[in-house]
This record gives C-alpha cells, sequence and structure tokens, in this order.
C-alpha cells in the first residue's frame, strides 16, 4: 500500500494559503526544526495565548510530529499528545484544521496494520483543547475497518515412504516450513501427518498453536520408510486430525495437502474421498517425480485432489519451493479475501480517512477518504449516530482511482450550506463534486479541462466580505501546463439562474516559470491593506528551482485584481525550498494588530508581517488661479503661486504610534509639452523637493512664470505632481515600515487656465466670415499648369473664435501642398495640414487652423492654399471647391461660415500633324508640247499624340483639284481605314490666277477648286502615329494654262479638337503643330536641239589639232631620227663594256 501514498504526498505539498501586497519580504521571524518535513502544515490558532501549530508528518519513520511556535520566541515545543493509541507510521499532521475556538484537529490518514494477507490504511485523528497541552480528549479513527479475515486449519500430509531419498525428504521438510511460515498472522492453524505403510501424526493443531515455531516443529520429523498407502493417510486425516480433539475448529476452513513421490499401492479410494468431502476438505495433490508422466498415476493424482485445478506436478522435491507462490495464491483465494470481479476489491480498508479534513457550517466535521473503494475516494460525516459515508462509486464507475476527498472546503449561497469535495485524479482531469449540506447524494460536477493538471487538488472557499457568503470558489489545477508557466488557479462564481457555481476567470504565476506548481496552495486571508475586502494567497512551491514563491491576490469589489505581490524565498537563506507549501494567515501575531502571514517551507516557517499602509492625498491650488491674456506687451512675464499639499492617513487599523515616512514630490510645467509656457527658472519647468512627515498634512509653496502671449493661450498650463513615498523604520514595532496604498493616486494633474474675453456672459460668440476665389486663373489646365492657388480670406466680426479652421474639400486629382499667409502680422498664423483619407477616396479635405488657439474680434486672415495638379487624374468638366469655417464656440453669429465656387477644367493636350517629306513626291516635270501626259503625285501626312490621354481629334485635309476648267488630279484616292466626310471648296471669285501666280507660283486653295476631306478620329491613342496617304495623276494641261516654267502644287492638313475641353500643351505657334502642308515642285520646259552643237564642236577639234602639229614643228621634232633617239636612250652600263671587246 506504500505505493499510494507517495503521489498522496506530493500532491499535498502542493497545498497552501496567502496573503496582499503590504506583506514584508524578509521575515520577522523563522521557525525551524530538524524533523522532516517540518512545515508541511501551518495553522495560527489562539487560545488564552497565539500560537502556529505546525506538523512534520514524515517525522519518527512517519509516525509525524506535531509543533507549536510563538511569535516572542526562537524555538517551537513538541506537541505531546497523550493518552493516544501509539500508530507507528501514521503520518500525523498530513492534515490540520481549526474546528472553532481554541480547538484543533490532526490526522494522520497512515495508519497502516496487517488483516490476513492484507495491510489496512485506515486514518487515525486527535481533537485536541485549547491549551493544547493535555491530552487529547478523543481519538477519532475514520474508516477504520477491523480485520475479519476466516480462520484456515491445514494439513500437510507427506509421503514418508522408502523410494523418498533422504535428501528428498529434506526438500519436503523446508518446503513446509516456508509454507508454514508465509502464513504467519493469517489466523492459519496447521497440522502435519507421515504416511507410509500407516499414517502417523506428527503435531496437531493445538500444538502449532501453543508453539507456533514451524522449525521446531518440522525438525522433529524423521521419515519412516516402507510402502506407500495414500487412500489409508486421507481418510485418517478426515477421521482423525480434522476433529476437535486436535485443535480443528468448526468455522475453520479445512485445508488438506498431500505429497508424494509415486502411485499408491491402494486402487480404492472411494471411501477416503467420501471422508474427506463430508467434512468440506478442500484437497490439493502434488506429485514429483517422473512416476506421474503415465496416464494412470496422473488420474490417481486428480483422484486425490478436489478438482483438476488443485493437482500440481514437479520434476523432484528440489522444485517444490516453485510452487509456493501459486498454491499460496490459491488458498488465499479459497480464504475468501478476494471479491466477487463485479464490485470493488477494496472498500473501506484502505480508505486513509483524515486526508483532508473540513468542519461544516452546523460544526460537523468532515474526513476524506482518498483510498476508499479502490481509489474512487469519498468522505465521513460526523453524524449524531457516528460517521456517515459519502461517495461515487456505486452511481459512476468511472470515479474509481479519482481520489475524491483528496481535499475538502464549504460553501455558504444564501441559507444553503455545499461541501466542495476534489477528485484530482478523475479521469487523469480532475473533477470537483458539489454536496449540498444534509442532502444525500451528489447534485453536480465541475470537471478539469486538461490532462494531468490535477483540478481539484486545492479548493479554496472565498468570503471577501466576512459576512458569511461564499463571493468564490477557487479551484487550483497547480499541474496545468500553458506556455512558459506550470499551474493555474480558475475562478468560479455562484450563478444564482442556473444554482450553480460557473467559471468566471483564473489566476496565473509570472511567464518563464514553466515547474512552478503555481496554485498547489490557496488560502483566503483576513484583510491586509485596510480595505475591508479579504485577500487570497497562491502558492508556487517549485518556481525559482524549487525555492518556491507565493502571489497576493487583493480583493476587491468585482473580485480579485491582479496579483499586487510576489515574494520570492529569501535569498539570504541558502538551501530553501518549497516556499510557500502552506500558508496562514489570520491573526495578528506580532502585536501590531494587523495580520501576519505564516509561510511553510521544508524544514522552515517564516512570519511575514503586513505592513501599515497608509493613503496620500495631494491637491494643488493657484494664486492667481487665472492667466491673463489682455496685455499685448509679450516682453513681460506674470508670476503665479503654486501650493502643493500632501495628506497622510492611516488605513489599517493599526497600533503603530510612530509612523514616518519620506515623501519625494516632482513639480513639471506644462507637462506633455515639449514648448513648456511656464517655468521655475528660465529654461528650467521641473522642481524636486522630499521631506519626511506622519500622518496630517503638509503644504509646499512654489513661484511659477508665466510669459505674456504665449504662443497657446486657450488649452490650459497643465501641471503635474508626482511622488514616491518610503516609509522610515518604526522603532516601537521593531523597525516595522508602513507602505502606500496600491490605490493612491500618485500622479496629479492641476490646470491653469487663461482668462477669456468674452463678455459679461463668459460666452464667447463669434461671426466668422468666409470667402475665397482662384487667383486670377478661369480654369483648370490640367497637365499644363502643375498647381492652383486658392486664396482664401476670413475674418471675426464679433468676439474672440476659439480653435478657428477652415475646411476645404476638393477633387481627389487635387493635393495639398503648402500654405502662404498674404497679409502676415506677428500675431496671426495659419497652418494647414490634409486629412488622411484612402487612395480611393473622391474628394480630399484639408484642414486650415486660423491663429489657434484664439482667432480675436475684429482680425482678419488672408492666405493662399497651393494645390499640386495630377495631370494623369480624371476631372469632371468642373472642379468644386467646397470651404466651410468652424470653431469650438458655442454660439455663432451670422451665416457667412460656409463658401463655394466652380471653375472649369480644360485637360492639356500634345498633337501634331507632319508632311511625311522623306514618303510623300517632291519633285515632277513635263515638257512644253506634251499633250495627256500624266505623273503620279503624293503626298502624306503623320499625325501624333504625344500627350497623356486618349482624346477625339477631327483631321482637316485639303487638296486644290481644278484650276479653271482644268482638272489639276486624275484618280485621287486617299487612306483607307479613315472615316472622312468630302466637300468642295470653291475658289475664291475674282481672282486673277495669271497675276498671282506670277507673284508667287504655287497652287494652292487660294487659287484652285479644293476638295476637302474631314476625317474623324475618335480616340487618337497616346504615343501611336497614324498615317494619311493622298495619291493621284498630276496632269499636264493645266500647267500650260498657267503660262509658268516653275511652280508649286500644295496641300494642307490640320488638327482640331473640343477647345473648351482641351487647351494644346503648346499655347504660343500652335499652329506649327496643327497644320502643316506637303509641296510638290512641278517644272514645265521645251525640247533642246543638239546639231548646231555637233558642228561646232567638229570644227573647233580641227583646229586644235593644227594647231598643235606646227608648234611641234617649229620645235624640231620632225627633223631627228628614231635611231638617235634610241641610242639617247641605251644603258650606260652597255657603254663600258665595249673597249674590252677591242683590247682582245
Amino acid at each position: 500500500m506504500a505505493r499510494y501514498l507517495a503521489p498522496l504526498l506530493c500532491f499535498a505539498t502542493a497545498l497552501i494559503p496567502n496573503d496582499g501586497f503590504n506583506l514584508e519580504t524578509v521575515p520577522s521571524r523563522v521557525f525551524e526544526e530538524k524533523a522532516e518535513w517540518f512545515g508541511h502544515r501551518v495553522l495560527q490558532v489562539q487560545s488564552t495565548q497565539k500560537w502556529v501549530v505546525v506538523s512534520a508528518p514524515l517525522e519518527n519513520n512517519r509516525t509525524g510530529k506535531l509543533f507549536r511556535c510563538q511569535y516572542g520566541r526562537k524555538a517551537c515545543t513538541e506537541l505531546q499528545i497523550e493518552g493516544t493509541t501509539a500508530t507507528n507510521g501514521r503520518a500525523m499532521g498530513l492534515s490540520l484544521t481549526s474546528i472553532g475556538a481554541g480547538e484543533l484537529m490532526a490526522c494522520g490518514p497512515h495508519y497502516e496494520y496487517a488483516c490476513g494477507h492484507n495491510m489496512y490504511l485506515s486514518g487515525v485523528c486527535y481533537r485536541m483543547n485549547a491549551d493544547y497541552e493535555s491530552r487529547a480528549y478523543q481519538n477519532i479513527t475514520p474508516g477504520y475497518q477491523e480485520c475479519t479475515i476466516k480462520p484456515i486449519d491445514i494439513v500437510i500430509l507427506i509421503d514418508g515412504s522408502g523410494s523418498v531419498q533422504p535428501d528428498d525428504f529434506q526438500s519436503m521438510r523446508t518446503f513446509m516450513k516456508v509454507m508454514i511460515n508465509q502464513f504467519q498472522g493469517k489466523n492459519a492453524n496447521f497440522a502435519v501427518v507421515q504416511f507410509s505403510g500407516n499414517p502417523k501424526l506428527q503435531f496437531n493443531f493445538n500444538e502449532y498453536a501453543a508453539s507456533r515455531n514451524a522449525e521446531s516443529l518440522v525438525d522433529k520429523i524423521t521419515q519412516m520408510g516402507g510402502g506407500t498407502n495414500t487412500a489409508t493417510a486421507i481418510q485418517f486425516v478426515a477421521e482423525n486430525v480434522f476433529v476437535p480433539s486436535t485443535g480443528s475448529r468448526s468455522s475453520a476452513s479445512k485445508i488438506l495437502i498431500t505429497i508424494t513421490d509415486g502411485e499408491s499401492q491402494q486402487n480404492y479410494f472411494t471411501d477416503a474421498i467420501n471422508a474427506a468431502n463430508a467434512k468440506n476438505i478442500i484437497r490439493y495433490a502434488i506429485g514429483v517425480g517422473k512416476a506421474f508422466s503415465r496416464p494412470k498415476a496422473e488420474r490417481e493424482l486428480k483422484i486425490i485432489a478436489s478438482n483438476d485445478n488443485n493437482v500440481f506436478r514437479v520434476g523432484d522435491f528440489s522444485a517444490l519451493n516453485g510452487i509456493q507462490a501459486e498454491l499460496q495464491e490459491k488458498i488465499f483465494a479459497i480464504e475468501g479475501t478476494q471479491k466477487d470481479a463485479q464490485v470493488s476489491s477494496f472498500q473501506l480498508e484502505l480508505s486513509q480517512g483524515g486526508f483532508s479534513t473540513l468542519v461544516s457550517s452546523d460544526g460537523h466535521i468532515l474526513f476524506g477518504a482518498v483510498g476508499a473503494y479502490d481509489w474512487s475516494g469519498g468522505f465521513f460525516e460526523e453524524g449524531y449516530k457516528g460517521l456517515d459515508f459519502y461517495n461515487m462509486t456505486f452511481q459512476h464507475s468511472d470515479m474509481k482511482e479519482s481520489y475524491m476527498g483528496y481535499t475538502m472546503e464549504s460553501a455558504t449561497v444564501g441559507h444553503l450550506s455545499y461541501f466542495i469535495i476534489g477528485a484530482p485524479r478523475y479521469r487523469h482531469r480532475g473533477r470537483v463534486v458539489v454536496f449540498q449540506q444534509h442532502v444525500k447524494g451528489h447534485k453536480y460536477t465541475i470537471d478539469g479541462q486538461q490532462i494531468g493538471s490535477s483540478f481539484g487538488s486545492v479548493i479554496c472557499s472565498v468570503d471577501l466580505t466576512s459576512r458569511g457568503q461564499t463571493d468564490l470558489l477557487l479551484v487550483g489545477a497547480p499541474l496545468y501546463h500553458s506556455p512558459g508557466r506550470e499551474g493555474q488557479v480558475f475562478v468560479f462564481q455562484f450563478n444564482s439562474r442556473t444554482r450553480q457555481f460557473v467559471l468566471t476567470g483564473s489566476l496565473k504565476g509570472v511567464e518563464g516559470q514553466p515547474y512552478s506548481r503555481f496554485g498547489a496552495s490557496i488560502s483566503q486571508t483576513t484583510d491586509l491593506n485596510g480595505d475591508g475586502i479579504n485577500e487570497v494567497a497562491v502558492g508556487a512551491p517549485l518556481e525559482n528551482d524549487g525555492r518556491g514563491s507565493i502571489y497576493i491576490f487583493n480583493g476587491g469589489s468585482e473580485g480579485l485584481r491582479s496579483y499586487s505581490q510576489r515574494i520570492e524565498a529569501p535569498k539570504s537563506m541558502n538551501g530553501m525550498t518549497l516556499f510557500g507549501h502552506s500558508l496562514n494567515g489570520i491573526m495578528d501575531l506580532s502585536g501590531d494588530q494587523i495580520p501576519d502571514l505564516a509561510v511553510g517551507s521544508q524544514g522552515k516557517v517564516l512570519i511575514l508581517r503586513s505592513r501599515p499602509v497608509l493613503s496620500v492625498k495631494t491637491t494643488i491650488a493657484y494664486k492667481p488661479d487665472l492667466i491673463k491674456t489682455s496685455s499685448s506687451d509679450c516682453q513681460k512675464e506674470a508670476s503665479h503661486m503654486m501650493e502643493v499639499c500632501f495628506t497622510v492617513t492611516k488605513v489599517t487599523k493599526d497600533n503603530v504610534a510612530d509612523v514616518t515616512v519620506s515623501i519625494n514630490y516632482t513639480l513639471v510645467l506644462d507637462a506633455g509639452r515639449p514648448r513648456f509656457r511656464a517655468f521655475f527658472t528660465p529654461g528650467n519647468r521641473q522642481n524636486n523637493s522630499i521631506f519626511k512627515t506622519g500622518p496630517g498634512s503638509v503644504c509646499r509653496m512654489h513661484k511659477i512664470i508665466i510669459p505674456n502671449c504665449p504662443e497657446d493661450s486657450l488649452n490650459a498650463i497643465t501641471n503635474e505632481v508626482s511622488f514616491t513615498l518610503n516609509g522610515e523604520p518604526s522603532p516601537s514595532v521593531d523597525n516595522l515600515r508602513p507602505i502606500m496604498d496600491r490605490s493612491t493616486v500618485t500622479r496629479l494633474t492641476a490646470p491653469l487656465t487663461f482668462e477669456r474675453n468674452c463678455g459679461q456672459d463668459n460666452e464667447c460668440t463669434d461671426y466668422l466670415r468666409l470667402s475665397f476665389n482662384f487667383s486670377g486663373i478661369k480654369f483648370i489646365s490640367v497637365g499644363l499648369s502643375p498647381v492652383m492657388n486658392l486664396t482664401v480670406s476670413i475674418q471675426n466680426d464679433n468676439e474672440d473664435s476659439y480653435n478657428t479652421a477652415v475646411m476645404l474639400t476638393y477633387p481627389s486629382g487635387l493635393s495639398y501642398r503648402r500654405v502662404t499667409l498674404l497679409q502676415p502680422t506677428d500675431r496671426m498664423t495659419v497652418r494647414c495640414d490634409p486629412v488622411a483619407g484612402g487612395l480611393e477616396d473622391r474628394v480630399r479635405q484639408t484642414t486650415c487652423s486660423i491663429n489657434r488657439p484664439i482667432f480675436r474680434k475684429d482680425t482678419k486672415a488672408v492666405f493662399m492654399a497651393t494645390f499640386d495638379v495630377d495631370e494623369n487624374s480624371q476631372f469632371n468638366r468642373t472642379v468644386k471647391i467646397q470651404a466651410n469655417a468652424t470653431s469650438e464656440n458655442q454660439n455663432h453669429m451670422g451665416n457667412e461660415r460656409s463658401y463655394s465656387m466652380e471653375i472649369p477644367v480644360k485637360f492639356a493636350i500634345n498633337i501634331l500633324v507632319r508632311n511625311k517629306v522623306e514618303e510623300s513626291t517632291k519633285y515632277i516635270n513635263f515638257s512644253v508640247g506634251q499633250e495627256g501626259v500624266e505623273r503620279v503625285v503624293e503626298h502624306h501626312y503623320e499625325v501624333a499624340n504625344l500627350g497623356q490621354r486618349l482624346l477625339p481629334v477631327t483631321l482637316m485635309v485639303k487638296i486644290p483639284v481644278k484650276l479653271g476648267e482644268n482638272d489639276i488630279w486624275k484618280n485621287l484616292e486617299f487612306s483607307e481605314g479613315f472615316v472622312c466626310n468630302t466637300t468642295e471648296e470653291p475658289s475664291p471669285s475674282g481672282t486673277d490666277i495669271d497675276e498671282k501666280l506670277k507673284t508667287m507660283p504655287v497652287v494652292n486653295c487660294s487659287l484652285a477648286l479644293c476638295k476637302v476631306l474631314t476625317c474623324s478620329l475618335k480616340n487618337l491613342k497616346t504615343r501611336t502615329p497614324v498615317t494619311f496617304k493622298l495619291r493621284g495623276n498630276v496632269t499636264a494641261e493645266w500647267i500650260t494654262q498657267t503660262k509658268q516654267q516653275k511652280l508649286h502644287l500644295h496641300s494642307s492638313a490640320e488638327l482640331s479638337f473640343n477647345e473648351d475641353q482641351y487647351i494644346h500643351l503648346f499655347t504660343t505657334g500652335r499652329n506649327r503643330y496643327i497644320q502643316s502642308q506637303a509641296i510638290t515642285e512641278i517644272q514645265l520646259y521645251e525640247p533642246f536641239n543638239y546639231l548646231p552643237i555637233v558642228l561646232g564642236s567638229t570644227a573647233g577639234g580641227l583646229l586644235l589639232l593644227a594647231l598643235i602639229t606646227g608648234a611641234l614643228y617649229k620645235a624640231g621634232f620632225f627633223k631627228r631620227q628614231y635611231k638617235d633617239m634610241m641610242n639617247e636612250a641605251e644603258d650606260p652600263c652597255d657603254a663600258t663594256e665595249s673597249p674590252k671587246e677591242d683590247s682582245a
């Protein structure tokens, strides 16, 4: 059963109580005893004196001890529980409860005692009176079960025939001694009979009962030798041993164990078996050796045994020990310790009554019994007729091993009381079971959320206002895991509609503590901070690597606030572990009349005192209390006196008379503004001061300076005081320091307001008149002019206007750029800021602040707001600008606060038409006298959109086609794909063609009849030029009519567009871009006579030849011989070689 205690103790180490923000973090007292697990439970009690009772349940080999400790003494004294039954291993103090004025209930739920084959596990509780020194006046054993094992008489019948070897006989004696010793303390008696030819009683039941010494009785047995008459021996046992005279008990189960090494020499067993059956003797047969491998011998063993399951076979006598355990289990099963498999194997035998204790509202005591009914658990309630047991096993089979009764708490709602019972191992998630007092059976359950969280291992009922009603039910789950945390406390409140406790929140520890066991202990404490509302303390004994921490949650009108204080185990105490394992804080121990907290750890108990709580009220006053604004001399300054008062009041009802605190405060003028308007000394708006005081009021005066004409004279100058309070040691209470109430306002702001010039009624009524114009422009040129200027005029013709603003609303194609004040003065400012909006908003807004904060009476502001014009935006044909003037005045005059105007919009375009000279016909000619000759002429024009937007344009092409009565062109054609209308434009009447051509030899529409092509280009794409081609045959007849040798034939092209909507990008000289012409030069010439030129050239040539010949003659060219000329030309080398030939 010891295996169950370990996890229970582990859970128990996680249960605790705690306190509030004003606790000392350094203990004023530390109690320490060298007792194992001293500090497991701590309990503050008061009888004639105040004590801290501490348990050490594992001391003295788990017997446990109780100690009482007093604040004024260093050492604790052991509580001697006189007059109680000694119960070693009971773990006294595992649960500890105050049960009334000066009374204490201490329980040891590990009282272990043997009952037959089993060890029972019960509890022992002691109720003691107030002085804790007299003997316990009540001894309660909740769940105690009397041992009721049925007696058993066992006869061992051994084969002593000659076939058994001496060593084998000795093995048989050893087997008997072990068997007999295993049944010690289990209400079993033994007798031994040896048989061979005849049976012999070696010792009977009376002799065994008198001796109980298996060794001395068995060692006297000597082997008989001889034959093997088994049937006679069995009948002898039935008729002569299982009789009262030998000590056989009529109420006992009768067992016969026969050990033999071979077949019986008797074949008839009927009489022997009938005699055994007549006395209900249960028979076991053990066959030793190979003889029983034969069918006949095997059948004999089955006859000797009561049934086939009671037959054992071993190879030799040394193997007898191998069947002992199995034989023993079979006998125990006969004994009756095993129950029906359909019900629990154990009921209250392992109940561990007193594992937890609770005092009900009517003074009855409840004892948790976690081990009852296969650890499904339950609890005993002390009634008028004894202890009544409550559990859920029969109705809920899934409650097995749920440990119900692990912890218990009571709750009172209205006139009804409830028992809240924890079952932390229910389905490994945990459960809380709610019983109504005086009503049998549970009302409802609350289940845990996470596997392995131990939900319900700790329960705390919280009465925040001490009115006897449960405000909160706290359920701990110390093994609940969330990122960075271990443990959680779930907060439940009673729902009046459902009449049940429902989950409303949770308490958690700090992050970064994944193994803390937060919520292993929870306790309500008496009001610590003096607000009249009780607090809750929560322990996390494994935080900080097992050193431990405690948390204080202050109570409030809505429940529990966030933790106000987290206290770690004192670092000065090396080796301290599990700080916060147990907690109790219900009374003052130190004598200062404010509660103190006892904190248990492993081996130590620490006393943390509550500190006196003080509240501080701060006030600020000014003299004078208004800043005058009438002065126009901006070089002067005004001074004001600032009075700061601190009133210190006690919150806790303590008796500390020498309370002293240091208050360190800081003043900041015009707080929160980077450019401050007030100062203590030039450039310094901050002042720090410190003083000491006790309860009462202290005031300090400070001079502040405010320059005239501050930039903001509407908004008050907000001055701030912030302070800290440090408690000074109080000698009368062992240097306990006071602390400031957490609800104290430590930062206070007080406005110093400006004077308002609003007449006798102090209500300013403004009269705002607003107008604007477009600064001289008649339309917006989108894509031509990048900005648009709006000249705005606003004036106030009545009392001061506060935070005056002009809101300008305009299309999204405009965006605010800047503002320029057109009539600047020293005291006039205008600032404009665009209002943030989305990219798809169709309108935008800009707010212009007019001389903030005050737009004084009879003043005027004229400013120009400049807007960027987005050339890619799609404007309407007109743009509407709306302006609205606003102020924070409550009263207004006039109706001129709004103004709007519209202005036309024109989009800048960049289109052109040009003659493609390289593709047009530049020159043709005709000969005089040629009739019917035609020349092909082409004129090409290119139309291009170089702008940013599509637009419709019209192309007009004019071609002179007839001059007088003669056609200029024949077969005139133009480009396909153009949709054109064709008209004719007659030549001007009364025109003298010959005279004009003499002046300017140009044929165009001013002389000739023209064909006009009007072509519509509905969407002229950007950067995609189109070409208009004109082709035809120019005739020669009309040229002769002109009597000109050379002239120029012109065609023209011109672009037009909607000038109400568009404006050309090049407003000056735009005709160069939208007009063009193609020119073909035409020349008329006569045929040329080449005969005179040929005759003249021949005569001239002959004359030139005669002249050259005469000149050569005179030079002697014809008188010299050709041979001489050749000799002169010979090589000089030839001349030098001639003499050599002559000499030879």
